[in-house]
């Protein structure tokens, strides 16, 4: 399929995927098909011994751990693919060489323990990124005082017409804390949430590893209304994300706002499996199809800044 699909059939396709209710997408023009993503890449640490309790690899892991990564990324064939658990923004430029990203977004986060981070690849252009890891969580029973995200919640600007905001989230782990843990799930949505209403006027996904099952209390306030869930159109048993033994969860998410669900191409999303998945991660990659405004055809060059406080 060619990457620009100029008006009416772009008018015609969003209308199709639109959600009973909505509006039409703004005004007609040239669009492309972008495919957006997350993958949970598990534990990507460089070969450096640092004062956390990072795991080090030998330089052959290293080699095996990023090839691995590097096969599945060729196969799942984002656009737009928002990552977690990698240790540095070097590991990521290293994992964007291999697979033609020509912008890589990571900012040192707030997990002092392990050292794993969120971030971005990105074959569009970017307006900029702003970090949330110095905010306060909203009060909430159960979880520490002055909480703050586990990582971070970053906030990507892509440059396309009419805007695109990324927030990539990792949400506390599951493995320890119990009720505690729990809490700080549930005031981390809270944030999250806060965030994206704040931008509901631009298109926006909520996307990334959120620890929790669809039906997670702690998963409610991104579960409600005007959030769209799309991964709720697969079977029950085709929703699985992350499995480890005969354990099986759905910890994997890309939530829509009414402006970015208008673009969503009907049927397109999907979790991507097979044994490059297996051999590379525990989590499987979610995908979904957007058709998203023609960048290139807008007046003037976009802006390439991968870093700083969007415009």
């Amino acid at each position: 399929m060619p990457c620009r699909i100029w008006a009416l059939v772009a008018l015609l396709c969003t209308l199709a995927c639109a959600p009973d209710g909505a509006d039409p997408v703004p005004a007609p023009g040239p669009v492309r098909l972008v495919r957006l993503a997350t993958w949970n890449l598990h534990d990507l640490f460089d070969a450096r011994d640092d004062p956390y309790a990072d795991e080090v690899r030998t330089p052959a892991r290293l080699e095996a751990d990023l090839e691995a990564r590097a096969r599945v990324l060729r196969e799942l064939n984002a656009d737009l693919l928002a990552v977690q658990e990698v240790e540095t923004g070097d590991l990521l430029q290293e994992l964007a060489r291999r697979t033609g990203y020509q912008q890589v977004v990571l900012r040192e986060g707030n997990d002092v323990q392990r050292g794993i981070d969120v971030g971005l690849l990105s074959r569009l252009p970017l307006q900029g990124s702003r970090t949330h890891l110095a905010d306060r969580l909203p009060r909430t029973r159960g979880a520490p005082r002055d909480s703050r995200f586990s990582r971070d919640c970053l906030e990507v600007h892509v440059a396309v017409p009419g805007g695109l905001v990324l927030l990539v989230n990792h949400f506390k782990s599951q493995a320890f804390g119990g009720r505690r843990a729990e809490a700080l799930r549930l005031a981390q949505a809270g944030r999250v949430r806060e965030i994206a209403l704040g931008l509901a006027e631009v298109p926006l996904a909520v996307l990334g590893d959120l620890n929790a099952d669809p039906d997670s209390p702690s998963l409610a306030p991104l579960k409600q209304p005007p959030f769209l869930d799309p991964l709720e159109a697969l079977p029950r048993e085709g929703r699985v994300t992350w499995r480890k033994g005969r354990r099986d969860s759905a910890l994997d998410y890309i939530l829509l706002n009414p402006a970015l669900a208008r673009r969503l191409v009907p049927g397109s999303v999907r979790i991507l499996e097979g044994e490059a998945v297996r051999v590379a991660s525990d989590h499987r990659p979610v995908l979904l199809d957007l058709w998203l405004p023609d960048w290139e055809a807008q007046e003037g060059p976009p802006s390439q800044a991968g870093e700083g406080a969007p415009p």
